[in-house]
């Protein structure tokens, strides 16, 4: 009887991160073509997964979205996929989306406690994709010093759009995060 409920537990969580990864390529459907990287729904989602799933469900369907792209299913932004991404000037971002999401489940449930560490959380994850982007754009020399400053500069405000929208959403999601784990 153990046995058949730990794999019940096992398929669930497999199934919950399979779903993660399908609103992760879905979210990337929605895009704007903004220079050297397209602004998508992606960071919303990610930020909302990090909230909801269950602690490391969301690591691992990020994980599972990055690895279907880097063995070519067309997961990415404007149906790409494959390596190229990954060394391209989206590969910073594209590992930045799973570091920050790991160290936002990490501390899951100090993050989840209170509006102020939502939003603390939210701006270290948005810093963590940013920052880890701007580090391989500089290693790849696709970007001076100032220009990226100035790529950046411009990403600051439709980041704190889709913060506000992520806020918004995760706060409602955790009111009701029994219910919907129940049902995922």
């Amino acid at each position: 009887m153990r046995h058949m409920k730990v794999q019940r537990n096992r398929n669930q969580d497999l199934i919950r991160s399979a779903f993660g990864a399908a609103l992760i390529v879905v979210s990337t459907q929605f895009t704007i073509p903004f220079g050297p990287v397209p602004l998508t729904l992606q960071t919303v989602v990610l930020q909302i997964l990090a909230w909801v799933f269950p602690a490391h469900q969301a690591t691992r369907a990020v994980a599972l979205y990055l690895v279907l792209g880097l063995v070519g299913f067309p997961v990415f932004s404007g149906g790409g996929g494959g390596m190229g991404h990954f060394v391209g000037p989206t590969g910073g971002y594209l590992i930045g989306f799973l570091v920050a999401t790991f160290a936002i489940q990490t501390a899951q449930s100090w993050f989840r406690a209170n509006p102020v560490r939502i939003l603390a959380g939210l701006v270290l994850h948005t810093v963590l994709i940013l920052g880890l982007g701007a580090l391989w754009l500089l290693i790849l020399g696709d970007q001076t010093l100032h220009s990226l400053g100035a790529l950046q500069v411009s990403l600051l405000l439709p980041s704190l759009i889709k913060g506000v929208l992520a806020f918004v959403m995760i706060r409602q999601l955790l009111k009701h995060s029994s219910f919907l784990m129940r049902s995922l």
